[in-house]
């Protein structure tokens, strides 16, 4: 597990009140809600260690990379250890990952 301390020692903790912004910095798309135990239990390890923010939103849009984003920083499709089925179209999409259920 990555260590929440940077630079001179200062524990880096996110500022809970802290909203992510409404729509994706990428595409525009009104973002949902997500909680940050999401995002934080199907990001990569790597990706994980730069997570900053208290607030997350999931973009939706299927033409866009953005998977999740905050207010400082923003996740990627391959940033995400899992598949994502909302950003896919194809006819098998995979809706639940405990269960592998496909819609």
């Amino acid at each position: 597990m990555g260590s929440c301390c940077v630079g001179d020692g200062a524990c880096a903790v996110p500022d809970p009140a802290a909203e992510a912004p409404k729509r994706c910095p990428w595409c525009g798309t009104m973002g949902k809600k997500v909680e940050r135990l999401t995002v934080m239990a199907l990001l990569r390890p790597e990706a994980r260690a730069r997570i900053a923010d208290a607030a997350h939103r999931i973009c939706l849009s299927t033409a866009c990379d953005v998977v999740y984003f905050g207010a400082s920083n923003d996740f990627a499709r391959g940033d995400v250890n899992v598949f994502v089925g909302e950003k896919d179209l194809g006819p098998a999409r995979l809706v639940c990952y405990c269960f592998g259920h496909t819609a």
